[in-house]
């Protein structure tokens, strides 16, 4: 957390980037938080509750400089954008944060987004400076078989299917 603290002040200070779009904690819910002053990134933080795509915020700031905290299955978003032209990469300090999957919010106690399940891009192919997780998992847990649910409905017969989706 202190590395990407300091980075974050470090862009601000010498003026690299006008806002940092991260993460921080507000009433024990992690938001997306826009940091314009050194004193604010004091209040940045990275852990396994920060599932939102902050890359969605950069619509926001198409003419400004913008440090972004970014985790491998985020990435996608930037490359295609960057594709077609809807970002500029010189206007984009990308901060690439490793991750090992997030608590899905939703689901009571800690168990991870059913998308970290799958997931095998811990770390984003693009980035500007890369910050590696302290608290690496002994194992983790990597869903061997991410096409199980599905699966499951191929099985069924068309009125069992019918069925399993009013309930949803």
């Amino acid at each position: 957390m202190k590395e990407l603290i300091e980075k974050a002040k470090e862009l601000l200070k010498e003026k690299k980037v006008d806002v940092v779009i991260g993460y921080k904690e507000d009433n024990w819910r992690i938001v997306p938080a826009f940091i314009e002053t050194e004193q604010e990134a004091d209040g940045l933080i990275f852990n396994d509750r920060c599932i939102y795509n902050l890359a969605n915020y950069l619509k926001w700031y198409k003419n400004k400089k913008v440090g972004l905290i970014l985790k491998g299955c985020d990435a996608k978003s930037i490359n295609v954008w960057l594709q077609e032209f809807q970002i500029k990469r010189e206007n984009v300090f990308i901060i690439g944060m490793e991750c090992y999957g997030a608590v899905d919010e939703k689901n009571a106690g800690n168990e991870f987004s059913d998308k970290c399940g799958y997931c095998n891009v811990h770390i984003p192919n693009i980035y500007d400076i890369l910050i590696n997780a302290k608290n690496k998992p002994a194992n983790i847990e990597q869903n061997s078989q991410p096409f199980k649910d599905i699966e499951e409905l191929e099985k069924m017969t068309p009125e069992e299917r019918w069925n399993y989706w009013k309930k949803q």
